[in-house]
């Protein structure tokens, strides 16, 4: 137990010395300066700077004699260690030695000297035991003496204590303040990392959006390539074109010189089933179909347009076949209002070709054709 009681006081005896030492130290300070300022009153300062020097000699024996305690308590942990460790050894041995007893009752061999030796050492450990008690004992009555030196001071180092606790009350509020400021900046750190999560996102839509961009650059560079390329087709076309202009005038020319011998009614002619194979009708006075040519059909209605991708010159479809046509390029699909099963078109006959069921007109005009 007084070894429990020094540990606990033993920091704050430190502290108290340190407090001791520095009060008496400001106060010879203190006389120092009243001395130096009041020159008449020197022998009342020399007779206090004397105390006080008397003051400072005690607080040093004092401060020693505490020492001196704090080493005798020392030496009495480590002697009890000690008598702890040798009654260890010494219960090991009675162990032994009841061993070595029961083997000597047992087999009565060479086990004597083995005896005689473990009770030898016995006895050693017993002597050291009763010094080091002794010891104990001696130190025990030099620590109750010491605690009678520092019960009388016991006013002195209440007012400290008293002081200790002001000190700790401070300290409890400004870890209270700490602990705020460490939860604030806590937020604040969450709240950078967000940003930095977000930051980081931003650079990854930015990538995208940058392969993005290059894929739309490719791209347009290929668009204007082919652009080129279907101008260049567009050029040829209308240079087409106009070739074939020039040829269905010609055409034009020879028909207006040819069928003119042909009779027909003008009833007939100006009829509305008529109307559907010859836009605006046929005059009577001229005897053949009068059908300007267009940019696709000559006079004779012969579809004269260039060949395609999908159409060679005999304008047969040559496109590959597809869910609705077969290989020979013929439509294939199902059925339509104007289409039969056989995939031939029923109908209205178009305004260039009869490709619809026959009109009864047919054999009336065949002599235009």
């Amino acid at each position: 137990m007084n070894t429990r009681i020094s540990k606990s006081k033993s920091r704050k005896e430190q502290d108290c010395e340190k407090q001791c030492q520095r009060t008496s130290e400001n106060r010879e300070t203190q006389c120092r300066k009243n001395c130096e300022n009041q020159p008449q009153k020197m022998s009342e300062n020399h007779e206090i700077q004397k105390l006080y020097k008397k003051a400072g000699k005690l607080t040093a024996l004092r401060h020693r004699m505490e020492e001196h305690m704090r080493l005798k308590d020392h030496e009495i942990r480590e002697l009890n260690r000690y008598k702890r460790m040798l009654e260890q050894e010494l219960s090991i041995c009675q162990t032994r030695n009841k061993v070595l007893q029961e083997k000597v009752q047992k087999k009565k061999h060479d086990t004597t000297d083995q005896h005689k030796k473990m009770i030898e050492r016995n006895e050693q450990l017993q002597e050291c035991i009763n010094q080091l008690e002794n010891t104990v004992e001696t130190i025990k009555k030099e620590n109750i003496i010491l605690k009678q030196d520092l019960d009388a001071s016991k006013h002195v180092w209440e007012k400290i204590f008293r002081t200790l606790d002001e000190i700790r009350y401070k300290v409890s509020r400004c870890r209270a303040i700490t602990r705020k400021t460490e939860a604030q900046n806590y937020e604040l750190k969450e709240h950078l990392q967000e940003l930095k999560s977000l930051r980081e996102k931003d650079k990854v839509n930015l990538k995208k959006l940058e392969e993005n961009l290059y894929k739309s650059e490719r791209e347009k560079s290929k668009l204007n390539e082919e652009n080129i390329v279907l101008k260049k087709k567009l050029q040829q076309i209308n240079e087409k074109y106009m070739f074939s202009k020039k040829y269905l005038k010609e055409l034009k020319t020879k028909l207006n010189n040819e069928y003119k011998n042909c009779d027909v009614d003008d009833n007939l002619l100006n009829s509305d089933d008529i109307k559907q194979w010859v836009p605006g009708g046929i005059d009577s006075n001229d005897r053949r179909r009068h059908r300007e040519p267009t940019t696709y059909c000559n006079g004779n209605n012969r579809d004269m347009r260039p060949p395609t991708t999908y159409c060679n010159g005999n304008n047969r479809d040559m496109r590959q076949p597809t869910p609705y046509c077969n290989g020979n390029n013929r439509d294939m699909g199902q059925p339509t209002p104007y289409c039969n099963g056989n995939n031939r078109d029923m109908g209205r006959p178009s305004s260039f070709k009869n490709k619809g069921k026959k009109s009864r007109y047919t054999d009336q005009l065949r002599c235009i054709y």
